[in-house]
């Protein structure tokens, strides 16, 4: 989906800039692990769920109790193991 995929560009450009507070990081990193899961959700693209699965694992090493990062780790780590399935 082409909406989806520019989401994703423009997460990944701010994600990158070095003036980037911490909060604000990590919520930008927050934001381009769900759009990569719904690119995976959607298209079926592993490497974007294995994108989204890596982002969810930094985020819960720096702060566990950030959002639902838990649960989406969880989640996104099921999606990674169906996709390999196929």
């Amino acid at each position: 989906d082409a909406k989806l995929a520019e989401r994703d560009t423009r997460h990944r450009k701010a994600g990158e800039s070095r003036e980037v507070s911490g909060d604000f990081s990590m919520d930008l990193r927050y934001n381009l692990m769900l759009a990569l899961r719904k690119l995976a959700e959607h298209d079926g693209d592993l490497p974007s769920a294995e994108e989204a699965n890596k982002i969810a694992q930094q985020i819960t090493m720096q702060n566990s109790t950030y959002k639902d990062i838990i649960s989406q780790r969880m989640d996104i780590n099921k999606l990674v193991q169906q996709l390999k399935s196929k």
